[in-house]
């Protein structure tokens, strides 16, 4: 029992003296290290968004005229040819557009198609002319966008108008 008390008396001398700044006085504890801390990984930039791709514009109430020629861009996965306008809402209200033939052929409207991006993904068939309505806001910019496997195709034409 001698020793267990003698080794009990030496743990707890050192660990007095642990405890002491040397000169017999309580040790302040030390303050942890301050480290750095360290950096957030910079986050990775945003890439730039994809320009739209630059159309004609058209202004809303004047037609335009055209015809789908070998001279238009192909369209992905189609054998046709694609053509697009852009178009910018004066005001809030409800877009029309209209695509129809110049002639008075309905015979076009089978296989043509049009849409307007964002809003309208499909439209309507009326004699010889294709519509689509959306809703507008003023400022914003929409994409026409027109197919036609016939090439060349009638002569057409394109009109915008808000209501």
């Amino acid at each position: 029992m001698r020793t267990l008390d003698a080794v009990a008396v030496a743990v707890f001398t050192l660990a007095g003296v642990a405890c002491t700044d040397g000169a017999g006085g309580l040790a302040q504890p030390t303050p942890p290290t301050a480290f750095a801390p360290n950096p957030a990984p910079a986050p990775n930039p945003v890439p730039a968004p994809n320009p739209a791709p630059s159309f004609p514009s058209i202004t809303v109430g004047e037609p335009v005229r055209f015809q789908f020629t070998q001279d238009d861009r192909p369209c992905v996965g189609a054998s046709g040819r694609c053509k697009s306008y852009n178009v910018t809402a004066p005001a809030n209200g409800q877009m029309e557009v209209v695509l129809r033939s110049v002639s008075g052929d309905a015979a076009f409207t089978v296989f043509t198609e049009m849409y307007v991006v964002p809003g309208a993904d499909w439209w309507n068939v009326s004699g010889s002319q294709l519509i689509a309505t959306l809703p507008a806001l003023a400022g914003s910019i929409y994409e026409i966008r027109m197919y036609s496997p016939v090439v060349p195709s009638v002569e057409l034409e394109l009109l915008a108008s808000l209501r």
